[in-house]
């Protein structure tokens, strides 16, 4: 289980980043890198398919993440100490040396 949901999660982060790079930032024109447009100026567009797929890609990787770091914390109690066995030193039970 925690491997099959560690492949869709790197899956997943392969295809975030795909998306995020391949879309078309607001103000990537070369006028915006000397203040040309500013942000507040230009229109609220409705967001496009790869907007949407982004936001849903995000959601779905930060669910996967948190099941993930859940997932991996279910062996935490043990220790790895628990397993190894410590030598006792045999004590004198001598009568004589006792009182």
């Amino acid at each position: 289980m925690f491997t099959f949901l560690l492949v869709v999660f790197l899956m997943i982060a392969v295809l975030l980043i795909f998306t995020v790079l391949i879309q078309i930032g607001r103000g990537a024109e070369l006028g915006a890198a000397f203040g040309g447009l500013n942000q507040a100026n230009m229109p609220q567009t409705p967001e496009n398919f790869l907007g949407k797929l982004t936001t849903y890609l995000a959601i779905f990787f930060m669910i996967l993440a948190f099941s993930l770091a859940f997932l991996s914390t279910k062996e935490i109690g043990k220790s790895a100490l628990d397993k190894v066995q410590v030598p006792v030193a045999p004590q004198n039970l001598d009568a004589t040396s006792q009182k």
